[in-house]
């Protein structure tokens, strides 16, 4: 199964390997933990989840049923939250093993969920302006 980000509601920057997401239809913003950022990456560029498990395998010291697990949890999450949706693009070439480099523990990934600026960003003119409406549009 392949996942897209859930584009427009959903815009993400990656600053110095955090990623910050904004939902913009609710208001909640979020930050990726342990390999969080690197699965987010995978999705983002097309790979399905199978690709992305055999990705992080070959980067981390770590028992495969336990990595395949925290991934789907994790992906669920994204889910469950609205930030990835199915994708029914054509497949994006498969993202390939990491780089030939010692393994790491593997640190699985996490979602913080940040709520205390919902109303601020719900009225946003950057998402909300429209020439017949104006701003703010709740």
């Amino acid at each position: 199964m392949r996942l897209r980000v859930n584009a427009p509601q959903v815009i993400h920057e990656t600053i110095d390997h955090e990623v910050v997401i904004i939902n913009l239809g609710t208001g909640t913003y979020y930050s990726l933990e342990g390999t969080g950022e690197q699965i987010w990456a995978l999705l983002d560029k097309g790979a399905a989840i199978e690709s992305v498990a055999e990705v992080l395998l070959s980067r981390y010291d770590a028992d495969p049923s336990e990595l395949a697990t925290s991934i789907e949890t994790f992906v669920d999450e994204l889910r469950s939250e609205s930030l990835v949706v199915p994708d029914e693009r054509p497949a994006a070439p498969e993202a390939g093993p990491g780089a030939n480099r010692p393994k790491v523990p593997f640190e699985p990934p996490r979602l913080e969920r940040f709520t205390e600026m919902q109303h601020l960003i719900a009225l946003d003119p950057i998402h909300e302006v429209d020439e017949g409406q104006g701003w703010p549009h709740t």
